[in-house]
């Protein structure tokens, strides 16, 4: 059992760190045997960003306010406690203290950073969950706020304080930023900081030590100046009404398209020419799309959005010799949205695995009049934030990978991997969980495919935008204990004309297809 050690600037700390306090005590790995409280520093200079801090929080602040404060009183009842003050060093007398406990870890949850002399006190040291947007009060060496303006992504990371002031990277995550709200990138961000935190706990209990390539981490940002604020606040104010105009309309500018092509010799899939739409109503967007070949015939099978139910179910059509679509017809409704259909064969039987999220499943459902009829045939994960569940057969054994979350953060940020022994499973969690937390290339975009001989994964690119872009890795390595990948190759959305995201890609012997996010009227205009 871990020996942890906790510092806080109060006992109500916010919510993402109660929560995370909790889980620890609540585990079988860990155990919080010592509490250091420090009483956190206020400047007393007015700050234009920290008032434009207060004012989003204020218009923002969801039902998951990662930033409530929160008691952790009763959690920390029994936990022993020193006062750390307000100092930037810590007493020779309270430092021995700390070192009496015999911690295996502190973690530092305080607003400022632990003095540097705790740091030879805990035998794996001091770990402090840090993110682009902590905003430090530092001169000089910080990033500025212009630079962190330009980025689509918000990085986040664990990292070891050092006894000499500096730190290095335990574990490392990338999220999408929210230009909407510097309180709605940062509030998921909270959350999956915790995650993170019982993660390299776990880690720490199964495998005895640290990860031994920790990195140096990266430069914080400091806190932005007023001018530099004040032009911030004008830029956003401006884009901020342009957006309200676009959306004035009754239907979105840009919807889901579906776009599809003959397979021909020398012609990469990450070329994106010679790609026809498919025609698609006013009143709803195709997306998601999957190919299944079947007794000579070729079938779609999409995400068929209706904006008047606010939700989608499965649609179908045929697709001829030519690649022309045949009239869609409706395959699977619930009462819940569905999306993402992968359609594959195994044991001379069809299945369907779509994207029930909405029901916290992960469901699989069987053909029984391909292709217009389906029954429920096993849920395959319950209780879980799963999105485009993707099913891949290789070397006897079922993997499955999905975008999942705790539900208090985006499923674009993370992958994470199952396999089985039988379709029906039981499944199991690959030990590397999650195998990629980064939004540039985690959540799946297809089935996976062999190429030239190597197995390739489809995946999204969610930093600009959801489904912004489509990231192809080649699977170096995948075993009940390992897994890699290396990114080769990407399809971009401004190949297409007018394009503003791609998100899935799918093929068979014959067709290729893709979706892309472009004006609403393209399917009614010749590409």
């Amino acid at each position: 059992m871990l020996r942890v050690g906790i510092a806080l600037d109060s006992l109500e700390p916010s919510a993402w760190i109660a929560s995370a306090l909790e889980r620890i005590q609540a585990s079988s790995f860990a155990r919080i045997e010592l509490v250091v409280l420090r009483s956190a520093r206020r400047s007393s200079h007015f700050s234009l960003f920290r008032a434009y801090q207060a004012w989003d929080y204020r218009r923002y602040r969801g039902e998951q306010d990662a930033l409530a404060p929160t008691s952790v009183a009763a959690i920390l009842r029994d936990v022993p406690r020193i006062e750390g003050g307000e100092e930037k060093s810590l007493s020779a007398d309270l430092a021995a203290r700390i070192r009496e406990a015999k911690l295996d870890v502190l973690i530092d949850f305080c607003a400022e950073a632990v003095p540097p002399s705790v740091g030879d006190g805990p035998k794996h040291g001091v770990w402090k969950p840090r993110s682009d947007l902590d905003f430090r009060e530092i001169q000089g060496r910080g990033r500025s706020w212009q630079v962190l303006e330009r980025n689509a992504v918000c990085a986040q990371s664990l990292n070891v304080l050092g006894v000499n002031g500096q730190e290095r990277t335990l574990y490392a995550s990338a999220a999408a930023m929210d230009r909407t709200s510097l309180y709605r990138s940062r509030n998921p961000i909270l959350w999956k900081s915790g995650e993170i935190v019982l993660r390299a706990l776990a880690g720490l209990a199964t495998n005895g030590e640290v990860d031994t390539k920790l990195r140096p981490a990266e430069q914080p940002y400091r806190e932005p100046r007023n001018m530099e604020t004040a032009l911030y606040l004008a830029r956003y104010i401006k884009w901020l009404v342009s957006a309200r105009m676009r959306r004035s309309g009754a239907l979105p500018e840009h919807k889901w398209h579906i776009a599809l092509r003959k397979r021909t010799e020398g012609r990469s899939f990450d070329d994106p020419a010679g790609y026809a739409l498919m025609p698609c109503a006013e009143d709803r967007f195709y997306a998601d799309p999957f190919l299944f070949a079947s007794q000579g015939k070729t079938w779609l099978f999409f995400e068929d959005f209706r904006y008047t139910e606010g939700r989608a179910l499965i649609s179908c059509c045929e697709v001829d010799e030519e690649g022309g679509f045949g009239e869609p017809f409706e395959v699977l409704r619930r009462p819940y949205h569905l999306s993402y259909p992968q359609v594959f064969e195994d044991g001379g039987e069809i299945y369907m695995l779509p994207e029930s999220r909405s029901n916290r499943t992960v469901e699989l459902y069987r053909a029984t009049d391909f292709p217009r009829g389906w029954v429920a045939e096993a849920p395959l994960l319950n209780d879980v934030a799963a999105v485009d569940a993707t099913i891949h057969r290789q070397d006897g054994r079922y993997w499955m990978f999905a975008g999942m979350s705790d539900g208090r953060f985006s499923n674009s940020d993370e992958v994470s991997l199952f396999f089985a022994e039988g379709l029906n499973g039981p499944w199991r969690a690959h030990p590397m969980n999650p195998l990629i937390s980064d939004v540039r290339k985690a959540r799946p975009a297809g089935r996976l495919f062999v190429d030239e001989g190597r197995l390739i994964r489809p995946s999204q690119d969610c930093s600009l935008a959801y489904g912004y872009g489509l990231v192809f890795s080649e699977v170096v390595k995948m075993t009940e204990t390992e897994y890699e990948e290396r990114v080769v190759a990407r399809i971009e959305p401004t190949a297409f004309a007018g394009g503003v995201a791609n998100h899935t890609y799918n093929r068979t012997q014959r067709f290729e297809v893709v979706d892309r996010d472009l004006p609403r009227d393209s399917a009614l205009r010749a590409e």
